[in-house]
């Protein structure tokens, strides 16, 4: 059937490392192109925005305030703790260097670096704050990482991934623990 397809793709999509940090879709993009959303935040008295780490994440932010007048007044800050659980491909972010490079491409006055001093390797921050609740997982990416070195942190945290997909790899008391 077309849903058995769909779930299918679905699936496959979670295996695909082009999809690590992916940017938006042109549905995505559309999205935030609509009047609608657009003109419920220009009502709105804006001076600070929190943003995933995720460049999707960023790229909506960026797609829905960058027309606003006050745009270039607005703090952005970059925020390890709001991106997705490790789950699927498009679940993997960035390293901090790659984002903070992304971030200060969009946003006039953005901030990518205070919320990531608490990590002892910022490069490694979705991995390090596993240690709530996932401090085995934690482990084992590291360990992966020692094992493979010539793969990037990216690479070695999805190899093992799919080695426990369809489950998740962050368990939600640690989604919880970062909230």
């Amino acid at each position: 059937t077309s849903e058995q397809s769909l779930r299918r793709a679905q699936q496959d999509s979670w295996f695909d490392e082009s999809l690590f940090d992916a940017e938006l879709t042109p549905e995505g993009e559309e999205q935030c192109h609509k009047k609608q959303a657009k003109r419920m935040l220009a009502s709105q008295d804006l001076h600070c925005v929190i943003v995933s780490p995720l460049r999707r994440a960023m790229q909506t932010a960026y797609l829905l305030l960058k027309d606003r007048p006050d745009f270039k007044q607005i703090n952005f800050i970059v925020n390890p703790l709001c991106r997705e659980h490790l789950h699927t491909s498009g679940d993997v972010p960035s390293t901090h260097a790659q984002t903070a490079s992304y971030a200060r491409k969009l946003f006039p006055r953005v901030d990518t670096e205070s919320c990531f001093a608490r990590f002892a390797n910022r490069e490694l921050f979705y991995v390090e704050d596993l240690a709530h609740e996932d401090a085995q997982t934690q482990t084992l990416i590291m360990d992966q990482m020692q094992a493979d070195p010539e793969k990037s942190p990216a690479e070695n945290c999805f190899a093992l991934m799919t080695q426990v997909l369809p489950d998740c790899m962050e368990s939600a008391r640690n989604k919880l623990a970062r909230a």
